[in-house]
């Protein structure tokens, strides 16, 4: 953070709801088979500018959480021959937010308006976005690809991690070859959850669900320094 050097070749990880503010990675009454998919999770590995990029979908808000994306940035983690990435050490753990006039514009188009109930939460009424923009600003600058929100979005965002820092975080779970394994006796809240996601796998689900669907598309830019 001192430096403000790019960080090279660090994986970093996403993860956030569909437009339904539901996760993927976990398991509930109403989403029982949730926890053998990956929607809305994956790795990437900083380039030589310490800069990665995802293609998305805007995630979907739930009871008590305005729309967000968690981010974690893991230090020591190494591609393994499968294209999997395995590792629970992070120097880095935090979300990263939406203007609340983009966030009501998502929120009006069809696919939102139709698929999702919960209760709105405004950015100031989020107690994890109060706490984040009391020290920094954790709002992504974006454009707009088209004359129609639908036709998609694309936003950055920078931030400064302790390259000397790495801590063991909690995992709700492993991504194995045989589906979702959960992490036994871990209590924690969902929103908290972290999950190993498959590289290979969640390029290709997410490509393509993000052309199936017509919610509108963030393609994420990430810097880390």
């Amino acid at each position: 953070m001192d430096t403000c050097d790019p960080v090279q070749n660090v994986f970093v990880e996403i993860w956030h709801t569909d437009i339904t503010g539901t996760y993927s990675g976990t398991k509930s009454d109403s989403h029982p088979d949730n926890v053998d998919k990956i929607y809305g999770r994956g790795f990437q590995k900083t380039d030589h500018d310490g800069v990665i990029s995802f293609q998305t979908v805007f995630p979907g808000r739930y009871p008590g959480r305005t729309e967000h994306i968690h981010v974690m940035v893991h230090p020591h983690a190494e591609e393994r021959s499968n294209g999997t990435v395995l590792d629970s050490t992070a120097s880095h753990v935090g979300q990263v937010y939406f203007d609340q006039d983009l966030i009501y514009k998502v929120r009006n188009t069809s696919a939102y308006r139709s698929t999702n109930n919960h209760p709105v939460t405004l950015n100031e009424d989020d107690a994890f976005f109060r706490d984040t923009a009391a020290t920094s600003d954790p709002v992504v600058t974006y454009v707009e690809l088209g004359p129609r929100i639908e036709d998609g979005l694309l936003a950055w965002i920078s931030f400064g991690i302790n390259t000397t820092l790495a801590h063991e975080v909690s995992v709700s779970g492993t991504l194995t070859k045989d589906g979702g394994v959960l992490t036994p006796n871990l209590a924690l809240p969902e929103d908290e959850q972290e999950w190993h996601s498959d590289l290979t796998g969640w390029k290709t689900i997410m490509k393509k669900d993000a052309q199936a669907t017509e919610a509108p598309r963030v393609a994420k830019a990430r810097g880390a320094e």
